[in-house]
């Protein structure tokens, strides 16, 4: 055991979490495909945003076999929405590969639980902690930053070592590893903030070095940030009659694979409708003619920072033919029901006259 470790008050935190911890649904019943569940949807995404993301998916999938037997494009059409849609991918394949390989028992060793896709080092120790009890670290960003600043720790491995030291030592002193690593990734997102620590509320306050020296926003370093993308569309929702035209992204792409979505180009000039109009049919093969145009709206992909303009159109009579696939015509009380990123949905948010 490292020396470090001894001066964690592992107890005062334990008592602090039984009184300050929030009621989250996958805390009532934690088993291995709850906290699975629950793990992926929090990966980069805030717990209130996933909250009704939680409750619809397992309505839907109550089982790990009811996930399996789905289509990949029911799954990702329930994920809409929630962004980094591999995660939906993965959770699809890896519970195909549970009901295949481990006949619908989720695995309780690290190893098989890192065989999955999707699931990481972090995430197989949440699952093995959370749900199956056992003393394994986790070291997610909460994690990371409250031993970082505790110990003055900036080194990944020895975080990962100290993370490992601690949950043991827990268990040792009969504190649950669920409820002790609970506890870490807690009392980080409620107090151990990244830019604004709430210290004085904090159970391991007496003890931590980075406050002892005023030093909090040191720790951990901060990350080298990717450069930031910055890309314009122009977007063109076509009807005929009650039906929309959408293209079905492949799973070759880089971006929104396998999703639907109404047709977009990237060009410089897409706030200037027939410069717009002109790349669209450059790009596509289709020659429209705008009805109605929209202001832009903003979204934003991990370091992409996308400005799309909106157009409601028609085909023209010099339509030509298309040039891409995976276009096809769908009637408007089905759009909602595809999967699909939440361009789509902005989209149809600025439309009220679709």
């Amino acid at each position: 055991m490292s020396a470090k470790s001894f001066s964690f008050p592992t107890q005062s935190l334990a008592r602090w979490y039984q009184k300050f911890k929030r009621d989250l649904p996958w805390r009532k019943n934690p088993t291995p495909y709850f906290v699975w569940i629950s793990e992926i949807m929090l990966q980069q995404t805030q717990v209130q945003t996933v909250l009704p993301y939680y409750h619809r998916f397992l309505k839907r999938f109550p089982t790990l076999k009811a996930l399996a037997s789905a289509s990949e494009q029911e799954v990702l059409a329930l994920w809409s929405g929630l962004g980094y849609y591999s995660r939906a991918r993965n959770l699809h394949r890896a519970a195909t590969m549970v009901q295949e390989k481990h006949k619908g028992k989720f695995p309780s060793t690290k190893g098989e639980i890192l065989e999955l896709p999707g699931i990481g080092a972090y995430t197989a120790g949440a699952i093995l902690s959370i749900a199956f009890h056992q003393a394994v670290p986790i070291l997610d960003g909460n994690v990371k930053r409250i031993l970082s600043r505790f110990y003055l720790e900036t080194a990944q491995s020895s975080l990962w070592e100290l993370a490992e030291t601690l949950v043991t030592d827990a268990q040792s002193r009969a504190i649950d590893p669920s409820d002790f690593n609970q506890a870490l990734m807690e009392l980080g997102a409620l107090v151990c903030l990244p830019e604004h620590p709430q210290c004085l509320g904090c159970p391991l306050q007496n003890d931590c070095l980075s406050k002892k020296e005023g030093v909090q926003h040191l720790y951990p370093p901060k990350e080298k940030i990717n450069k930031t993308v910055r890309q314009t569309f122009a977007l063109f929702v076509i009807s005929e009659g009650n039906q929309f035209l959408l293209r079905h992204r492949s799973n070759q792409e880089r971006q929104f694979k396998n999703m639907w979505e109404f047709p977009m180009v990237s060009t410089p000039f897409a706030a200037d409708k027939e410069k717009a109009v002109r790349e669209f049919r450059e790009q596509t093969g289709f020659s429209v003619e705008i009805k109605k145009s929209y202001p832009y709206f903003a979204h934003s992909i991990t370091h992409h920072r996308l400005k799309i303009w909106p157009f409601m159109a028609r085909f023209d009579s010099k339509n030509g033919t298309r040039k891409g696939n995976g276009f096809k015509w769908i009637p408007k009380d089905k759009i909602k029901t595809l999967s699909s990123s939440s361009i789509l949905s902005k989209t149809l948010a600025r439309m009220n006259d679709i």
